[in-house]
């Protein structure tokens, strides 16, 4: 194999993690890479760490900006990517050794536009917190929306104008379920080779629990971008949108009180029945549905979407307890 693989990562306030990462992609079997790093206007010494890499390999390229976030700056990776295939990266994860050569072989076999692995959640010691193995179901794409842990072709991204969406929550979705609609060449795989590191301060813990971050914006957008999409199935689509506003409710009741949860389920399900007046129709909602998603997320939506509101809220509640 000789083709260059491109991996882009966004880098903001960095400097403890960002040369464990690098040194990850450094130990790779696959040579034939480009690392490509935008640092996102960090404040602390990220940017003098990665132009000291630089200087000792020479597959590091380092850009560099004033703060726009990590959608801007994953696109602009992007623009810069010279590699026939392209592969995302977080500043603080890192890869098993020959993470890159085993995507790359499978999307080489398969000739697919994209392929996805799964991950695994560890902690800074190595402890592993939880592990994602996807099947090869039609949903099972659908449970893995991080932009890392995948490698697709850069010309189908150029082709189709994919792009990371400029919101709060769900940029990275935006992306991924966007490129499903695009291509029936999309492929998963039970290979895993991504450390999703796990740490108190990150994005994902932090400011996405907050009821302020609204998921409307992004699914707003998202059904906008794929009101033409060729390739996924109407109703797994509407699925997804069910899911994910079901999914934010969950992930926001920890930090929320009983009066909020209550506040926002009335904001998300009016938007959701004037989407989907149907929703709880939908032939995915259910027990058994969809082949590939695990056992206790079908059961979370199918009490979201079949059981009365003060019943929700009340397991909710009683869910932040023991969560």
């Amino acid at each position: 194999m000789d083709k260059k693989v491109s991996i882009v990562i966004p880098a903001y306030n960095s400097e403890k993690y960002i040369k464990d990462c690098i040194l990850s992609l450094q130990r790779q079997t696959y040579k034939n890479i480009e690392i490509i790093v935008v640092n996102d206007g960090s404040k602390d010494s990220t940017l003098e760490i990665l132009n000291e890499l630089a200087k000792e390999y020479n597959n590091l390229i380092v850009l560099t900006q004033e703060n726009h976030g990590i959608a801007y700056t994953r696109n602009r990776g992007i623009e810069f990517a010279t590699g026939e295939y392209l592969m995302f990266m977080d500043n603080d994860d890192s890869m098993k050794e020959d993470c890159i050569e085993m995507l790359l072989s499978r999307i080489l076999e398969t000739d697919a536009d994209m392929v996805i692995g799964g991950y695994r959640r560890i902690t800074p010691g190595g402890k592993v917190l939880d592990e994602m193995v996807l099947t090869k179901d039609e949903w099972a794409k659908f449970r893995m929306i991080s932009p890392w842990g995948r490698i697709m072709k850069t010309q189908f991204v150029r082709e189709h104008n994919l792009k990371f969406g400029d919101y709060k929550m769900g940029e990275d979705s935006y992306f991924n379920v966007t490129a499903y609609g695009e291509s029936d060449k999309i492929i998963t795989t039970d290979y895993v080779g991504y450390n999703w590191i796990y740490r108190d301060e990150s994005v994902s813990n932090t400011t996405q629990k907050k009821v302020a971050n609204s998921p409307i914006p992004f699914l707003e957008g998202l059904i906008e971008r794929n009101k033409n999409q060729k390739y996924m199935k109407p109703k797994m689509f509407e699925y997804f949108v069910i899911k994910y506003v079901i999914w934010n409710l969950t992930f926001i009741c920890k930090q929320s009180t009983k009066k909020e949860m209550s506040k926002a389920y009335t904001e998300y399900f009016n938007w959701l029945s004037g989407k989907i007046p149907d929703y709880k129709k939908n032939p995915y909602v259910g027990l058994g549905k969809p082949k590939g998603e695990t056992a206790l997320i079908r059961l979370i939506v199918t009490i979201f979407c079949k059981m009365p509101k003060s019943i929700v809220i009340c397991i909710m509640m009683l869910y932040k307890k023991i969560v």
